[in-house]
């Protein structure tokens, strides 16, 4: 007995020492297998479509009605990865790269200001035959999904905001302060960086090993050139929401972490005064991308939110 034990353990020592050697020696294996996991769990397939100049990736699984997922500046479709593996029980559920980011292409000759990523958001709609559609965006996805609800409304069905980019916030943040000075603390130039993006997003920041954190963080720095043309043409073309909001017309939830430091939590407010009929939700002990810090909160959250739109739509 005594032996078998120390063959166990012999076992897995050596199972955690060849672990360690991949995730020193090769991290984009061990983070391709962590997203795989990830992804299977959520029951979440990759998949690509050619919409106009673009050829755009998302992940999609589930059936019903559809909810499609927009993430934010610097952000990509594994944004909804942890949230997506609550929905996709009930929904069909799209979580894409926009143009520009993730694994979606890229084109220095076109501009992905706010309203030119808004219709190919709408391009990809309409290319995947989803009817309408069940918005949900972060940060500056929150912004485009916004500007489609009130733009396509034919399209949309409910909308639901985490945290959004687009309108003056009452009480500038500590982002924002920063970005006065002509600073993106969101373009990453090097390890560092990524390492205070953590501190930026969240209130518990998730775990990731070092030697995934310097790959992560590699790859972003071979972009910083891409982003910082993105983030050009979104600040030449800002397309605020401010006198847009008023035309939403669809049911909207908009929620937030308290303690956003990306975007400050009063900005909530605005948007729920300018959407007429929206629901407030303030989520607790949670910074700017509820989605991953609090995703069981938030698939509550949407799952109650698109039922309610879902009734309302019902003769």
């Amino acid at each position: 007995m005594k032996q078998r034990f120390i063959q166990v353990l012999v076992g897995l020592v050596g199972v955690a020492l060849v672990a360690a050697i991949v995730l020193e020696v090769r991290p984009d294996w061990a983070l391709g297998a962590a997203m795989q996991f990830e992804r299977g769990r959520a029951g979440l397939e990759q998949k690509t479509v050619s919409v106009g100049e673009h050829e755009i990736t998302y992940l999609e699984g589930g059936s019903g009605s559809p909810l499609l997922l927009v993430h934010g500046f610097g952000g990509d479709k594994d944004n909804w990865t942890r949230l997506a593996r609550y929905l996709t029980e009930h929904h069909r559920v799209i979580a894409l790269d926009l143009p520009g980011f993730g694994e979606s292409t890229r084109d220095e000759s076109v501009s992905y200001d706010i309203i030119a990523q808004m219709e190919r958001l709408y391009s990809f709609q309409q290319a995947l035959s989803l009817g309408k559609v069940h918005l949900v965006g972060n940060s500056r996805g929150g912004q485009i999904v916004t500007h489609f609800a009130a733009v396509h409304r034919d399209a949309a069905a409910s909308l639901t905001l985490l945290n959004a980019r687009g309108v003056e916030s009452p009480v500038l943040s500590d982002f924002d302060q920063i970005l006065e000075t002509g600073l993106h603390p969101l373009i990453i130039r090097d390890v560092k960086d990524y390492e205070k993006i953590l501190d930026w997003v969240f209130v518990d920041k998730p775990y990731i090993p070092r030697a995934v954190m310097a790959y992560f963080a590699k790859r972003a720095v071979l972009s910083h050139a891409f982003q910082q043309k993105v983030y050009a043409d979104q600040k030449a073309k800002p397309a605020p929401l401010d006198d847009v909001l008023g035309q939403v017309k669809v049911p909207t939830l908009v929620a937030w972490g308290d303690h956003d430091r990306i975007i400050d939590p009063s900005t909530a407010e605005v948007f729920h005064l300018g959407i007429e009929g929206s629901q407030l939700v303030i989520i607790h002990d949670c910074g700017h991308m509820p989605q991953i810090e609090k995703a069981a909160k938030v698939s509550d959250l949407i799952l109650s939110h698109v039922s309610s739109a879902s009734q309302a739509r019902q003769p």
